[in-house]
């Protein structure tokens, strides 16, 4: 057994800490208006879901949208990020505050909070197992929610603001994740 333990810490003489940058889906951000504060889109429960569906068409526009005169305004709505102690709830109150800093708490978290937390607890076992010269390798997830009923460019520009520091924090290049690889990769 000492050789296993010795060539495991050959291979761990430095950690490597791995930025990954999650895109989510169509409606996996949380939006509000910006202007009333009001949450247009969590959807946390399946009533609200429902609510949602029944409502009519001008009522959702004017949720996403603003009045029938309104014409489309990139500054109607806002990711709704909520705050450290919400995503405290989720995470656990001792990480609350650093998952938020990361972009967590602007997720619909029923769609997208087991992925993240699989993202950094699993992930790198996973890899590790594969090839144990990357059993020293953490994952630190960051998330880019964002404004899913405005212009793409201007979430484009968020992601350039997100992954620019994020590639800085680990000693690895950053790595950018589509919301579809999700469904496709991460266990139920």
């Amino acid at each position: 057994m000492t050789g296993a333990i010795d060539e495991a810490t050959e291979l761990c003489r430095t950690p490597h800490v791995l930025p990954v940058v999650f895109v989510p889906g169509i409606m996996g951000s949380r939006l509000r208006q910006r202007g009333s504060g009001d949450n247009v889109w969590d959807p946390v429960s399946r009533s609200f879901l429902w609510q949602y569906a029944a409502a009519s068409a001008a009522t959702r526009r004017a949720l996403l949208i603003g009045p029938p005169t309104a014409t489309f305004n990139q500054n109607f709505l806002d990711v709704d990020h909520g705050d450290s102690a919400r995503m405290g709830e989720f995470v656990g109150a001792p990480f609350g505050a650093e998952k938020h800093g990361r972009g967590w708490g602007g997720l619909v978290w029923s769609f997208y909070g087991p992925f993240m937390q699989w993202l950094e607890g699993t992930l790198p076992s996973l890899l590790a197992r594969r090839n144990p010269s990357m059993g020293c390798l953490f994952v630190e997830a960051f998330a880019e929610p964002y404004n899913w009923a405005g212009d793409n460019g201007v979430a484009a520009q968020g992601l350039d603001r997100r992954v620019s520091p994020a590639s800085w924090t680990g000693s690895l290049s950053c790595v950018a994740i589509p919301a579809w690889w999700c469904r496709t990769t991460a266990p139920n």
